[in-house]
């Protein structure tokens, strides 16, 4: 896919043109309880900052995530300027990872917040 999909975000392309964005997630921390509901089919993520104090938006990933959310819920939604964002898993053992699906950022009944 042109970029690596260990480790949060892998981003193609630059605002405003993203091509696509890489999501992976361990789901193994307890403190950041990524989710995957695979009845619904909803992921949720905690985003790419895990250290407490840190600027949350100076992560290339959580700017992403800004970037998509502000556009989703502004009052004219633009879906083309949406990257596709595929999502990947931590595999239980070993280095190898899941292919989850493709995500469509944004969920009914999920406010901006």
């Amino acid at each position: 896919m042109g970029c690596g999909n260990q480790g949060g975000f892998r981003i193609v392309g630059r605002p405003p043109s993203y091509k696509y964005a890489i999501l992976y997630s361990s789901l193994d921390e307890p403190d950041w309880p990524d989710d995957l509901d695979l009845e619904t089919g909803v992921f949720t993520y905690y985003g790419d900052n895990k250290q407490p104090g840190y600027n949350l938006h100076k992560k290339k990933g959580n700017r992403l995530l800004k970037y998509t959310f502000n556009l989703l819920h502004s009052s004219q939604v633009d879906r083309k300027k949406i990257p596709p964002f595929f999502i990947f898993t931590k595999e239980p053992q070993g280095r190898d990872v899941i292919f989850r699906g493709l995500a469509a950022p944004g969920a009914e009944g999920c406010p901006p917040t």
